[in-house]
């Protein structure tokens, strides 16, 4: 038995991470185990937020699993209804859209970058309804644009048309609510202004003599 450095305690070697294939072949019971255990690895994964099949698997495979154990656990999970690729999907695009305020090709790259298949990703999208897609980039603009009033229109206008770009709008909607939130800003100060300077006048004037 090992000891640690003062002579007294035992020394407990670290478990790994990784999994290390034996030289000899695993019996049945062998196996079951190391299923079980790969199991519980893939549901404490779901426990800190869902998952897809493809996010599961390759978090099996960053611990070095065989691919054929890796495949059965996750068959039996999938019966269980523990990962459910369509119910994700479905989920993400709404949370993403109404929450996130993210365009259709950004949620579709998304689920596209987590495994997710095309077919799946399309069916999600048709149940989700992103009628108020563009009224969401107005809002984004439009907040986005009370802290840069100081920016000439050009650096607004990139700055802002990269940022919806990002969040998966079409360019050319892009341009033209970016184009109109600033016209409005820009209108919205011209009256601020002309306001401030009829108050400013009448503030000058004489109060009459009503004596």
């Amino acid at each position: 038995m090992s000891f640690s450095n003062n002579g007294n305690k035992p020394y407990k070697k670290k478990k790994s991470r990784f999994y290390e294939a034996p030289e000899e072949p695993l019996t049945e019971h062998q196996k079951a185990r190391v299923l079980r255990k790969m199991e519980n690895i893939c549901l404490w994964y779901i426990a800190k937020s869902r998952k897809t099949r493809k996010e599961l698997y390759d978090r099996l495979r960053e611990r070095r699993y065989p691919a054929e154990f890796i495949e059965t656990v996750l068959d039996k999970l999938e019966e269980q209804k523990d990962i459910d690729d369509a119910s994700y999907a479905e989920y993400f695009a709404y949370s993403r859209h109404h929450y996130d305020r993210l365009g259709q090709r950004a949620i579709e790259t998304k689920l596209r970058q987590k495994g997710v298949a095309a077919e799946i990703i399309a069916e999600a999208i048709d149940k989700v309804d992103m009628s108020d897609e563009e009224e969401n980039a107005q809002v984004i603009v439009e907040r986005k644009l009370r802290f840069m009033r100081n920016m000439d229109d050009q650096k607004k206008t990139q700055r802002l048309v990269g940022m919806l770009a990002r969040k998966g709008y079409d360019m050319g909607s892009a341009f033209r609510i970016v184009k109109e939130a600033i016209q409005a800003q820009k209108d919205e100060d011209e009256a601020e202004e002309y306001q401030a300077e009829l108050d400013r006048q009448v503030a000058e004037k004489e109060e009459p003599d009503f004596s």
